[in-house]
């Protein structure tokens, strides 16, 4: 049997990941089906031959059975902590976070006051007020838990982290005297993270310390997102291209002064080490850390290593310690860039240096950008389902984006970690200036040309799509039956050929089809009310209220459908139920006219935000012109405005559920569309719209619909369901459906 541990490793991966997204007992199932099956093919004789197969259902089997034990065992014990108040201590583990108004502590604890409760549990706290508290320090006080987000849930069960909570008050801290080995690195990296910010403007920074340490901290969401739009976010997951560069470097230092190669690839192993520590042992650097000591190991002992083997060994370390882990972003983006370049980069490399010319007269420039090419390709072609899966999006300039920014981050992270390890002495000054200012200048040229790719129509193109759904199907179809002919090489081509020719006509043909289309959309907010307009990119937000993951649902829903840009956020009143997300949705999208009430609940957080080139607009009967063909007009009754907007000759009626319908000028009551919240508006019965969408809860939203309904007129809720968007040219065409 060739490979053993390459079999365990990746089907344990997908598999761990697929189960994350099942109801737990069909984890259960799925392990002892798979291992019942696999235990057949080993035990019956005529059936021997397919051990590999047997493996690989076993390995399903196990790592489903363990995702079930570990659940029932351990996270589920700590989920039923959720909603419960109890004195608890223990120690923080992590460095603090703030984000906004809010301070985040990773703590363990060592005693809860309620009965039958786990006593080591790994909770996220958030306190609205500063704690004092360092790394390692202890702490007693009153906790309230709550249920982590779902959509968080995968990543913070990645981290061991099962439960979250806030502080009912101070906490009692005691300062630890004696802390462990583990803050010497949290030391290190602070002062890494210290040097940079001492020289650079934070987007500057920002990116460095993304290269070096993997912190974006300092990087704006919509710099985040532009990286990711391109298809270069993994250079922010501290993995095998971090790892290698040093390694590489240190090796050709300790060489040049004459250190024989085993004792160098002895020193290189503790860098690496030293290395993963600094950058708090995030899981990309560990799978990376493993493979180079593997690799290393095998040159001391004089033994060729096998990276796909190494990269197995890694993963099942890693997931053998924390099944959940499979769900960690920076360790699917790391493995899946690793094995597209194990796998392909070498024969893509060799196909493109027999075609290219020149190769005779320049063979090492035409090779070196033929594994350059090569390992774009490569690493972009494995990450495609990752983007796809995580992402909601396919990134379509990634190899062309690759290719250029890739080399430049790894000169910059070259310089970077040269200049922070000269820094310390004043002395080296005239080395650790030039390396700084060179470093600057690199991640300039990486923000700079990232956003021109970003900016690019059709840089990357949502899944939601229907044309990249199909595109997506059918590359698969073609892929699928080229590997059943004889010549797959050709058969190959022909297809990613094909592939491409299906892209560019969808792409085209959305593009006719889709121009002049606006569309309306309810994002699914729970009991409150989040209207998206949207089109060509550009959107108006009105109202950006709901539950309290309302305000992520926004966000998501902004980034899955393509809305770069926010041409205003209109608040009907400043109460939860529409501004409950306002001040984080403004601080993120800088919206470029905002309009609002005079007073209200979150009226002087809004007035406080300090955003460039914003309008200010007061609520009161007025017209705007938000996007290209649509116009908002305002009315605003003893009980509440009225919101109508006309595109074209469709008109929408957004109402607020106190405002009163018969205080409106006429035509009000005669609109195509009517988007309402649970709560009714007044003279409710009066309305005869073709369409109505409810905003509300499964219990409130939908008996709400089913009144509308009975008025004869056509009625969806969100309800928990997914959002509602709606399509219209203005012509009276309008046309419904659900995203999840």
């Amino acid at each position: 049997m060739r490979r053993p541990l390459t079999v365990i490793g990746f089907t344990a991966m997908p598999t761990l990941i697929a189960v994350s997204l099942l109801p737990l007992n069909a984890a259960l199932v799925t392990g002892i089906f798979a291992i019942f099956v696999g235990a057949i093919i080993l035990f019956v004789k005529e059936t021997r031959r397919f051990a590999m197969l047997a493996l690989a259902l076993l390995s399903v089997g196990v790592s489903c059975v363990y995702y079930f034990t570990k659940s029932a065992l351990v996270v589920q014990p700590a989920e039923l902590l959720a909603g419960h108040t109890a004195k608890i201590s223990g120690t923080l583990v992590e460095e603090p976070e703030t984000n906004g108004e809010r301070h985040y502590y990773v703590v363990e604890t060592d005693f809860i006051s309620l009965t039958g409760a786990p006593d080591k549990v790994k909770v996220r706290l958030f306190s609205n007020d500063f704690i004092d508290m360092e790394a390692y320090d202890t702490f007693s006080g009153e906790v309230t838990f709550y249920e982590t987000a779902d959509m968080a849930k995968n990543g913070y069960r990645a981290q061991g982290i099962y439960i979250s909570g806030f502080f009912s008050g101070y906490p009692e801290v005691t300062e630890n005297d004696k802390r462990p080995l583990g803050f010497q690195s949290i030391r290190i990296r602070r002062y890494v993270r210290s040097s940079v910010d001492s020289k650079f403007l934070p987007e500057i920074a920002g990116v460095i310390k993304g290269v070096i340490l993997g912190d974006t901290s300092s990087l704006t969401d919509q710099t985040r997102d532009d990286f990711r739009r391109i298809g270069v976010s993994h250079l922010f997951a501290v993995s095998g291209m971090h790892l290698s560069i040093i390694m590489q470097f240190v090796m050709l230092l300790l060489g040049f002064f004459g250190v024989s190669k085993r004792v160098s690839a002895g020193i290189s192993i503790a860098l690496v080490v030293f290395f993963m520590a600094v950058t708090g042992f995030p899981f990309s650097a560990v799978r990376a850390g493993i493979m180079c000591i593997i690799y290393l190991t095998a040159q001391i002992i004089r033994r060729e290593s096998d990276s796909l083997n190494s990269l197995a060994v890694a993963l099942i370390y890693i997931l053998a310690v924390n099944p959940f882990s499979a769900t960690d972003i920076g360790l699917m983006m790391s493995a899946a860039t690793n094995l597209g370049i194990i796998l392909l980069c070498d024969k893509l490399s060799s196909a493109i240096f027999n075609h290219m010319p020149g190769r005779l007269r320049f063979p090492k420039i035409i090779r070196f950008f033929s594994m350059s090419v090569a390992c774009s390709l490569s690493a972009g072609l494995f990450i495609l389902p990752v983007s796809v899966l995580i992402f909601g999006e396919v990134s379509l300039i990634s190899p062309v984006a690759n290719l250029i920014i890739a080399p430049v981050a790894s000169l910059m992270l070259c310089l970077a970690v040269l200049a922070v390890l000269f820094s310390p002495v004043e002395f080296f000054v005239f080395i650790y200036n030039p390396l700084f200012f060179i470093a600057g200048l690199l991640s300039k040229f990486c923000l700079a040309l990232t956003q021109a790719f970003a900016s690019l129509p059709f840089a990357s193109a949502s899944t939601n799509y229907k044309y990249i759904q199909v595109w997506l199907g059918l590359a698969v179809i073609l892929i699928a039956l080229a590997l059943l002919f004889k010549n797959r090489r050709r058969m190959l081509r022909l297809a990613a050929l094909l592939s491409c020719v299906l892209l560019l006509c969808g792409m085209v043909s959305y593009s006719v089809f889709d121009a002049g289309v606006t569309r309306i959309a309810v994002i699914d907010v729970g009991n409150g009310s989040s209207v998206m307009l949207y089109k060509a990119g550009h959107g108006v937000l009105v109202g950006c209220g709901g539950d309290r993951y309302a305000v992520n649902n926004v966000r998501s829903f902004m980034k899955d459908s393509g809305v770069t840009k926010l041409n205003a956020l209109i608040l009907p009143s400043l109460e939860p139920i529409h501004a409950a997300g306002a001040v984080e949705i403004c601080r993120e999208e800088n919206p470029q006219m905002l309009v609002i009430p005079d007073e209200g609940l979150y009226f002087q957080q809004l007035s406080s935000l300090r955003m460039e080139n914003v309008e200010y607009r007061e609520m009161n009967n007025q017209t705007i012109t938000v996007l290209d063909g649509i116009t908002i007009d305002i009315f605003v009754t003893e009980k509440g405005p009225l919101i109508s907007c006309k595109i074209n000759n469709t008109s929408v009626l957004l109402s607020c559920p106190s405002a009163d319908l018969r205080a409106a000028p006429k035509g009000y009551d005669r609109a195509d569309l009517l988007l309402c919240t649970s709560a009714l508006p007044l003279s409710a019965a009066e309305l005869t719209p073709e369409f109505a969408v409810v905003s509300g809860d499964e219990r409130f939203g939908t008996a709400a619909a089913a009144g509308l309904a009975s008025q004869g007129i056509t009625s969806y809720s969100t309800a928990g369901a997914g959002s509602i968007v709606i399509k219209t040219r203005g012509r009276g065409d309008l046309m419904a459906e659900r995203i999840n």
